[in-house]
């Protein structure tokens, strides 16, 4: 029983620690796309306005 216990509660916290990672990589994906997205709207307004 002893031997068993050990691998499935590191099963566990290696399954959280990945949970966690991936959770924050897709925040900072999604924190990196607007941050992208804001910065090329700013670009194409100044574009359009060098244009005029």
């Amino acid at each position: 029983m002893e031997v068993e216990k050990e691998p499935t509660f590191f099963r566990l916290g290696a399954n959280s620690i990945l949970r966690l990672s991936f959770f924050e990589a897709m925040n900072h994906s999604l924190h990196l796309n607007c941050v992208g997205l804001r910065h090329s709207r700013h670009r194409t307004v100044w574009k359009t306005v060098g244009k005029l």
